[in-house]
């Protein structure tokens, strides 16, 4: 038989587990916390809605494969959104929008059109693979912070 001490221990490491990160409606991985939303936006306004929802978050940038694959898999679940990765106009590459190194890529090989100046996840059915789109294009965003 569980004692109420387990039950009352049991319930309090859940909610440690998941007070790292803002609300339960984000995601703790490797120290961060990662939000995917549930409403679509263009591509341009993704940090402003990002620090609206919860202040100091901003649009994901993406470093490495680990953090590649679960916000592909586990919390996209195949489907594309944006990522904070643009192309400025009059530059021909890609840069991260916290200005952080484009130090990894994982690029689809489908072209990147010259009116594609935001990047999205995803770009390929559930590949996790990167593609680009027109900025205006409606569609789901990630947000990431740092767990507290």
């Amino acid at each position: 038989m569980v004692s109420l001490l387990q039950l009352t221990i049991g319930c309090s490491v859940a909610l440690l587990a998941n007070a790292a990160c803002p609300s339960n409606e984000w995601r703790p991985f490797k120290g961060k916390c990662y939000y995917a939303s549930t409403f679509d936006v263009g591509g341009w306004s993704i940090s402003d809605v990002c620090n609206f929802g919860y202040p100091g978050s901003k649009s994901v940038s993406i470093h490495d494969i680990d953090v590649n694959s679960f916000l592909a898999h586990d919390l996209l679940d195949g489907q594309r959104a944006w990522m904070g990765l643009y192309r400025r106009a009059g530059y021909s590459g890609f840069h991260w929008e916290d200005e952080s190194p484009l130090d990894w890529t994982f690029w689809s090989s489908i072209p990147t059109g010259t009116d594609e100046r935001c990047a999205n996840i995803n770009q390929v059915e559930s590949t996790g693979q990167w593609g680009s789109l027109p900025c205006g294009a409606p569609l789901r965003f990630l947000c990431e912070t740092f767990e507290t």
